[in-house]
């Protein structure tokens, strides 16, 4: 037995660096789903337009980078939902730890992982931008943003990227849970809602949905989405610590 205690703050980094030095693989899946979304953005628009001025015609066409950001929520859906399976769970098991030690762990590299997926998917953008001009020569006029517009654009891809972490890891724990117990509580749900929706004027999905994305300011963005991140890892956490202990 030894005298010597350990914090819990030094478990769960351990358990934090030893997954982000084990899960490169995880990287290497970032950068192809990114390239591919550079690819499908820098081929195809949004939006285009034109017009005449006496002998001068032109065509504006405008390009998004939400292909990038579209790839990136699968990636972290995917490592979400992975990380809470039992496969996962047993590499933890090579430290001396708790089951919150555990989920905390989880947690922060999720969160590392929406940090990382915010910032490839913001640079991205601009990798469009060489992409276009050397695919199509034509002259690009790009718009400057202020550095609270900057700011405002990379806490609101973070908080999507986040939530679909979060949300996928909750499902996970879910399904790892009781996997009977999951489909049947989907099945109901869904079939609730819809009930609701049938003798109801208001939609759920709808107000759902305007709830989370359609809210214009960035500081209450982030509380709800915080909040809902909150509740949810928090539910993954009754949901999983109940479960049996590996040796």
């Amino acid at each position: 037995m030894s005298l010597q205690e350990v914090s819990l703050f030094e478990v769960v980094r351990k358990q934090f660096v030893y997954k982000v030095k084990s899960y490169t693989g995880i990287l290497q899946k970032l950068m192809i789903l990114q390239t591919i979304g550079i690819l499908l953005a820098a081929s195809g628009s949004t939006g285009m337009m034109g017009g005449s001025s006496g002998t001068l015609h032109y065509t504006i066409t405008f390009f998004s980078g939400t292909a990038i950001m579209v790839m990136t929520i699968m990636w972290i859906i995917t490592n979400g939902f992975l990380i809470s399976t039992t496969a996962y769970k047993n590499d933890d098991f090579t430290f001396v730890s708790t089951r919150w030690s555990r989920h905390l762990a989880n947690g922060v590299y999720i969160g590392f992982l929406a940090i990382l997926g915010t910032l490839t998917s913001y640079m991205g953008i601009s990798v469009i931008k060489v992409v276009y001009q050397a695919l199509r020569i034509e002259v690009m006029y790009d718009m400057n943003y202020t550095y609270m517009e900057h700011f405002a654009s990379l806490a609101t891809i973070f908080g999507y990227i986040l939530l679909s972490g979060i949300l996928a890891y909750f499902i996970g724990s879910v399904l790892q849970f009781n996997k009977v117990f999951t489909v049947i509580g989907m099945i109901v749900i869904v079939a609730l809602i819809a009930v609701f929706n049938s003798y109801s004027q208001v939609n759920l999905y709808y107000s759902i949905g305007k709830f989370i994305l359609a809210e214009e300011s960035i500081p209450i963005f982030m509380i709800k989405i915080g909040s809902i991140c909150i509740l949810t890892f928090i539910a993954s956490w009754f949901l999983n610590k109940n479960q049996e202990v590996h040796l």
